[in-house]
């Protein structure tokens, strides 16, 4: 399953006390960027297509990096070159 057995337990464990299984939403790392900056990171990118990851980080004023703001652009269905 590629699951430890922890981790199996503690789903059995929430699915037994509560009778489903639901995934937490905010498990995990926070994000890095706020979804405004999320929205003005795709809207640099869909006014000028050619640019690079770093312009747009010049243009957004984001303290992330280039790698955060491809992620973005991935989830947003946009590439950038």
């Amino acid at each position: 399953m590629g699951r430890s057995e922890a981790a199996i337990r503690r789903c059995w464990q929430v699915w037994v006390d509560n009778g489903r299984f639901q995934r937490q939403d905010d498990s995990g790392r926070p994000k890095a960027t706020a979804g405004r900056e999320d929205r003005l990171i795709v809207i640099s990118a869909a006014t000028a297509h050619d640019s690079s990851l770093s312009t747009i980080r010049g243009v957004t004023r984001t303290r992330v990096s280039t790698m955060t703001i491809h992620r973005r652009l991935i989830e947003r269905n946009l590439r950038s070159y």
